[in-house]
């Protein structure tokens, strides 16, 4: 909303306090701070600010009451965000009695997702790296979402491609895996050896950094195990670990 109001010209960045209630700098802070503030922000722009924003709002003592008083006295737009209950439009409505207008953001809906998708990962992707052969992109994505937790030969997956008659060298399907990796739309397993020659020529396993995105993948049986050992396979990697996968003649999905 900030850069909106930016980008719009509506306001200048000198005419926007915006105070993080969560900030550390600001443990401790009381009803009686919001006018030192307000006289801090005066002496640095030269003026009032047109627009408040205060996240968190419910982490401030009597928050109601000093919004309500803020609202009577200055000119300016009052703009509040919080987690909490107390700031969902029952709680706003005992507290500032119809001096407000709410919007409830949810968590994105299924349009929202695939909007996000296509723009974040694809586009991006595109976009960042200059790269021509969408189509090709595309299946490397589609193959990801269909088998991800599974292991991905580069050979195997050009020779594919060109038994249907499809371009994509072995260099290119390399690169983009590399790139989808770079945006974080996947995690790529080598195979455990001493050998680096050996880890370098094995087919790799890759995991999902969303696993919301397997629902992508139009896969209709339930894949739970494979869904499991994505779940896993992220952990892992919050955690920071190195880890690898092994199969011989028998199989470890994560060597740690």
């Amino acid at each position: 909303m900030i850069g909106d109001l930016i980008r719009s010209g509506k306001a200048a960045r000198d005419e926007i306090l915006f105070v993080d209630l969560e900030d550390l700098r600001l443990d401790g802070f009381q009803p009686d701070d919001i006018a030192r503030l307000l006289s801090a922000f005066h002496k640095l722009s030269g003026k009032a600010p047109r627009y408040l924003f205060f996240d968190e709002v419910h982490r401030l003592p009597s928050w109601s009451r000093i919004l309500r008083t803020l609202h009577s006295t200055r000119k300016c737009a009052i703009v509040i965000t919080g987690s909490n209950t107390k700031v969902l439009a029952s709680g706003i409505a005992t507290e500032l009695r119809g001096k407000y207008e709410d919007c409830l953001i949810l968590p994105f809906s299924f349009r929202e997702f695939l909007s996000f998708f296509d723009t974040v990962f694809h586009k991006d992707v595109l976009d960042r790296y200059g790269i021509r052969a969408r189509h090709l992109l595309d299946l490397v994505m589609r193959n990801m979402l269909e088998s991800y937790a599974s292991l991905f030969s580069i050979s195997g997956f050009a020779g594919q491609l060109k038994s249907h008659g499809l371009p994509g060298s072995k260099r290119s399907i390399a690169e983009y895996l590399h790139r989808l990796e770079e945006v974080f739309f996947l995690l790529a397993l080598e195979k455990f050896d001493f050998s680096p020659r050996k880890r370098m020529m094995n087919p790799e396993k890759a995991y999902l950094i969303d696993t919301g995105f397997s629902l992508l993948g139009g896969s209709f049986s339930e894949n739970r195990g494979r869904l499991l050992e994505n779940v896993v396979a992220l952990e892992l990697l919050r955690r920071r670990k190195r880890t690898m996968y092994f199969k011989g003649k028998g199989e470890c999905d994560f060597v740690v």
